[in-house]
């Protein structure tokens, strides 16, 4: 082999390692812990909305949610409707505004152009001293752990792996195209 073809399988090696060192740089996944305190049961976390720290509740299968009143107070840009569907299989219209930027304090974990259900104030969620709710959808590239010792909530983005006991696996189902549903197991203390 000539020497200008070693250092070519060399150079072309060399471009590979940086490209494939930079690629896993950019493929880094996040991760966040979000503190919740409980109130009636309910998961209280605080997260900003552009630029306003707002409490609201960690709801794991509702839809991303900001009482009215508030939306107006700090200014969220309504965009139009979203339809939403109950347990019953009930629609109804909701407005629906635009988050410009969405942060978990004390990550770098931020969300962009984040829509939210508009819903009405008076709002029963009141009661709870929350602006709104937390909803699922925006975990959607997320893998989401609750932590109940610690009382936090451990966000990481889908890019990391994570090893799941097989105790703690259960699958999914979706009936009549419903909302899914789990079965589980409730043993008193």
């Amino acid at each position: 082999m000539t020497k200008q073809v070693k250092c070519f399988r060399a150079s072309v090696l060399f471009i590979l390692l940086v490209c494939a060192v930079f690629q896993t740089g950019n493929a880094q996944s996040k991760r966040a812990e979000l503190p919740y305190r409980l109130v009636s049961n309910k998961m209280i976390v605080e997260i900003d909305v552009d630029g306003t720290k707002l409490p609201m509740i960690f709801d794991t299968g509702g839809v991303m949610a900001v009482m009215d009143s508030v939306c107006d107070q700090i200014g969220l840009e309504q965009i139009g409707n979203m339809v939403t569907t109950d347990m019953t299989g009930r629609k109804t219209t909701y407005p629906q505004a635009r988050i410009n930027k969405l942060t978990i304090p004390g990550s770098d974990m931020a969300f962009d152009s984040v829509s939210v259900m508009k819903i009405t104030t008076p709002s029963p969620i009141q009661q709870f001293g929350v602006a709104g709710l937390v909803g699922s959808d925006l975990w959607t590239n997320s893998i989401v752990r609750i932590d109940p010792k610690k009382q936090v909530i451990i966000i990481t983005t889908a890019e990391d792996s994570v090893a799941v006991d097989a105790r703690y696996k259960t699958p999914f189902s979706n009936p009549k195209g419903m909302h899914p549903t789990f079965p589980c197991y409730v043993v008193a203390p």
